[in-house]
């Protein structure tokens, strides 16, 4: 079972998610902002990662920026995000991110991209 790593600084995101993402076999570890998520990261070391850009304090930037800077910088990393603007698509792209998917999204939708990206 692969674990699943998923911040967001929205709670229903996090509790909706979370169910999906654990009845699809995923064990699924949740932070409500960048700093949490950050320490989540190096504590249980995810297989994936699911990052909300705009959060307060550490942005989704920030974090995929030092999970690409850490030892573990080759797992994969999605976007889940209410922003569609092609410079945050750019920029997103610049700090290595895997995936970009856009809010709302159905939570199967999400499985399925998650699946395609998690080594077996």
């Amino acid at each position: 079972m692969a674990k699943l790593l998923l911040i967001d600084d929205d709670p229903t995101i996090l509790e909706m998610f979370k169910l999906a993402l654990s009845k699809a076999g995923f064990e699924v570890i949740t932070a409500k902002d960048g700093d949490e998520g950050l320490a989540a990261f190096a504590e249980q070391k995810p297989d994936v990662c699911v990052v909300d850009i705009a959060m307060p304090g550490i942005d989704g930037y920030e974090v995929a920026e030092r999970i690409r800077d850490s030892d573990r910088s080759d797992i994969p990393v999605i976007f889940l995000t209410a922003h569609d603007q092609s410079v945050m698509r750019a920029h997103a792209d610049e700090v290595g991110v895997d995936l970009y998917l856009k809010k709302p999204i159905r939570p199967a939708d999400l499985v399925t991209h998650i699946k395609k990206l998690v080594k077996p």
